[in-house]
C-alpha cells in the first residue's frame, strides 16, 4: 500500500514540475513590443460589421506605426490586409491603439487569425499574431524548436536588453561598416552568439564579428539598411527567432549614429560603439521673423546663428522653400500659415517653427512732393526724391520702390531702411535705391510693397532742357519747376539792409546798380544808426588780430624806404659777401625789463581801443 502512495505522489510530483515548466517558458520569453490585446469578431446577431482589434504598446517609449499593418488569414492560409497605418499613427508609451471597422460588412469572422505584421503583407516580419496557425512544415519546425526547448535548463529573461546605437549610413571610403549596439541590463550573463538582426522587410543581416565590452554588444556587418527619409526599423532575434526588441529610425545621415540619450533618440556625429554615447551640440540660432506679413508682398526673414550652422532650410507653410540664411518670399494668399526652419551643420539639427498672419496691405498716405533730375556735379551721385510721410505714424519705406523711365518704366526697390516721422519729409537717393531722372523727360511712380501705384509723376522738358540745380517740387498750383541761386550769385548780390522795398536796376556783369528808396523811409530814418554788415565783419576781424598779438606792425612800417633792407628793424645786421647776404644778430640786447614795460602798455593800450569802439 505504501508503495501504491508512493508512486502516486511521485507521479502528483512529475507532472507539478511538468505545469510549472510551461508556465515558467510562458511568462520568461520577450514579450513583442507591440501585443494584439482584444478582438471583436462581432457585435452579436445581425451586427457583424461590429467588429475591432486593439493594440497595446508595451514598451516605454512612443511608437510610430508606419509600415505596420493588420492582416487576416483564412482557413486556407490566405492572408489579407485589412489596415495599413501611416506616419501619422502612433501609440504612446504604454497606451493602445483601437481598430474598429467603418464599412457596412463585417471584415474579420471568426476563425480568421489576426496579426500584427511589418512590411509586407506575405512576407513581412509578424510581431504578433491571435489564432494564426501553421502549415504543416512550420508545424514540424516547431515541434523540433520545442524539443529543444526542452533540452534548455533555463529560458532567458530578455526584459533587460535594448538597442542602444545604430550606425546605418558607415564611411565605406574609410573602411567602415554598419553596427547595432546592444545593452544587457538584464542583470546575468547572455550568450549572443547566434542572435540574429532583420531589418522591417525580414532580411537577414550578414554579421561579420560580434564584440563584448562591458555591457555592450556590437554587431558588426552588413544590413543593408534604409537610408532615405522613411528609413528603417532594427529587429534582434535570439538563436530560435524571438523578437528580443527593435528600434525605429528615420532621415538616416551619413557617418551619424542613432543613440540613445536615456530618454530620447537623437542622431550624432560621434558614433562610439561599445561605449557610453556622445551627442554633438544643439544647434541653435534666433529667428528674425518680419513684424508684419502682407499678400502680394515680399516679407523677410532671417536667422542668427554661429559658424557650426552649414545649411538653412527655410519651409513657408504654402509649398515653397528657400534655402538661403537671408531670404525673401510673397504670399499671394491671406490667412495664417505655419512654417518651419530646419538648420544643420556641424552639430544635431534643429528646426524652428514659426507662423505667420498674412493680411490685406493697405498703404499709408506718402507721396513725393519734389525732386532734383539736374543736380550740380555728378548726376549719378547727387539726384535725389523728397518723399513726404502724410500719415499719422512713422513708417519704414523698405520694400517700396520708385518706378523710372521715359517710355517702359523700370522698378527699382528701395533695399535699406527708409523711415521718416509723420508729418515730416526725407530725401531719397541713390544708395539705397537705383532710379534714374533725365534731363528732358520721366515718367516716375511710387509704388507700395505691394506694387500697387501710389503716385504717377512725369515731365518734359525737350524745349527747354533743365537747367543744373532746378528743383520740380509740387505746391498748391501743381507741379513747377524752381531754380536755385548758387554760391556766386549770392556774392555778387550781398543782401541789403534797407529793407525790402529796396530793388536793383541794371543786368550782367558791369552793370551800373540804382538804389530807390521811398520817401517814407528816408525820413523815418533820419537821425538813425544803420548798422553795415561790411564793416561789422572788419571791426570784429580787427577786434580778433588785437587780441591776438602783443603789437600790430601795420604794412607803412615794415618797409619805410626802398632802400632799406629787410630784416634791419628787427635787430639783425647785414653782413657782405660776394654773392649774397647773410643776417646775423646784433651783440647788445634791450633789458628784460623794459621789454616786460612794453608788452604791459599795449594790453592797456588794447583794452582801451576796445571800450571806445564798444561806445
Amino acid at each position: 500500500m505504501k508503495n501504491k502512495n508512493k508512486k502516486y505522489y511521485y507521479f502528483i510530483c512529475g507532472l507539478v514540475i511538468l505545469a510549472s515548466f510551461f508556465i515558467w517558458e510562458k511568462t520568461c520569453l520577450a514579450e513583442p513590443v507591440l501585443k494584439i490585446t482584444d478582438i471583436q469578431y462581432s457585435g452579436g446577431t445581425g451586427k457583424t460589421e461590429e467588429d475591432f482589434v486593439e493594440i497595446t504598446n508595451t514598451t516605454n517609449e512612443e511608437i510610430n506605426l508606419d509600415d505596420y499593418r493588420l492582416v487576416k488569414k483564412t482557413s486556407t492560409g490566405t492572408r489579407t490586409s485589412f489596415k495599413s497605418f501611416g506616419n501619422k499613427d502612433v501609440i504612446p508609451a504604454k497606451g493602445i491603439y483601437p481598430w474598429t471597422n467603418t464599412s457596412k460588412n463585417s471584415v474579420i469572422s471568426e476563425g480568421n487569425g489576426i496579426a500584427i505584421i511589418l512590411g509586407d503583407t506575405n512576407t513581412g516580419v509578424i510581431i504578433d499574431s491571435i489564432n494564426w496557425g501553421e502549415d504543416e512544415s512550420e508545424e514540424e519546425e516547431e515541434e523540433e524548436e520545442e524539443e529543444e526547448e526542452e533540452e534548455e535548463e533555463e529560458i532567458k529573461n530578455y526584459s533587460g536588453i535594448m538597442i542602444s546605437e545604430i550606425y546605418p549610413a558607415p564611411d565605406t571610403k574609410n573602411g567602415e561598416e554598419e553596427f547595432i549596439e546592444i545593452i544587457n541590463l538584464a542583470g546575468e550573463e547572455l550568450d549572443f552568439s547566434d542572435y540574429t538582426i532583420k531589418d522591417s522587410k525580414g532580411a537577414k543581416g550578414k554579421i561579420s564579428k560580434k564584440e563584448k565590452i562591458g555591457n555592450f554588444i556590437v554587431f558588426y556587418g552588413s544590413f543593408s539598411f534604409n537610408n532615405d527619409s522613411k528609413g528603417d526599423t532594427v529587429f534582434l532575434y535570439d538563436k530560435k527567432d524571438n523578437l528580443i526588441t527593435s528600434q525605429k529610425y528615420s532621415n538616416g545621415k551619413s557617418a551619424h549614429s542613432f543613440s540613445f540619450d536615456g530618454s530620447s533618440w537623437r542622431w550624432t556625429s560621434s558614433p562610439t560603439p561599445g561605449g557610453e554615447n556622445f551627442f554633438d551640440k544643439i544647434l541653435s540660432g534666433k529667428l528674425i521673423l518680419p513684424k508684419h506679413v502682407y499678400k502680394n508682398t515680399y516679407a523677410y526673414f532671417n536667422v542668427k546663428a554661429d559658424s557650426d550652422a552649414k545649411k538653412f532650410t527655410w519651409n513657408f507653410g504654402d509649398g515653397h522653400k528657400s534655402y538661403l540664411k537671408s531670404t525673401k518670399h510673397k504670399y499671394e494668399k491671406t490667412g495664417k500659415f505655419s512654417g518651419n526652419l530646419k538648420i544643420t551643420g556641424d552639430g544635431e539639427d534643429k528646426t524652428y517653427d514659426f507662423s505667420v498672419k498674412v493680411e490685406k496691405y493697405d498703404a499709408p498716405k506718402i507721396r513725393i512732393i519734389s525732386l532734383s533730375p539736374n543736380p550740380k556735379g555728378s548726376d549719378t551721385k547727387n539726384e535725389w526724391i523728397e518723399i513726404k510721410n502724410q500719415s499719422k505714424d512713422k513708417i519704414n519705406l523698405k520694400g517700396w520702390s520708385i518706378a523710372t523711365g521715359k517710355d517702359k518704366l523700370i522698378n527699382h526697390p528701395i533695399r535699406e531702411d527708409f523711415k521718416i516721422k509723420k508729418g515730416k519729409t526725407k530725401k531719397l537717393t541713390k544708395k539705397i535705391c537705383a532710379f534714374t531722372l533725365g534731363n528732358e523727360k520721366t515718367k516716375i511712380e511710387l509704388r507700395d510693397p505691394s506694387g500697387k501705384v501710389v503716385q504717377k509723376i512725369k515731365y518734359d522738358r525737350k524745349k527747354n532742357k533743365i537747367a543744373e540745380d532746378e528743383i520740380y517740387e509740387k505746391n498748391d498750383g501743381g507741379w513747377t519747376w524752381v531754380g536755385t541761386q548758387n554760391n556766386t550769385e549770392a556774392i555778387q548780390n550781398p543782401p541789403l539792409p534797407l529793407g525790402e522795398d529796396v530793388r536793383r536796376t541794371g543786368e550782367g556783369a558791369g552793370a551800373e546798380e540804382e538804389l530807390i528808396i521811398p520817401d517814407s523811409e528816408i525820413q523815418a530814418s533820419l537821425g538813425k544808426y544803420t548798422p553795415s554788415p561790411i564793416w561789422q565783419k572788419k571791426q570784429k576781424g580787427r577786434h580778433i588780430l588785437a587780441y591776438s598779438k602783443h603789437s600790430i606792425i601795420f604794412p607803412e612800417k615794415l618797409i619805410p624806404q626802398n632802400s632799406r633792407v629787410l630784416g634791419l628793424e628787427t635787430g639783425f645786421k647785414p653782413v657782405s659777401t660776394e654773392n649774397y647776404y647773410s643776417f646775423t644778430a646784433p651783440s647788445n640786447q634791450r633789458h628784460w625789463a623794459n621789454s616786460f614795460f612794453d608788452s604791459i602798455l599795449v594790453k592797456i593800450n588794447s583794452e582801451l581801443n576796445w571800450a571806445l569802439n564798444k561806445i
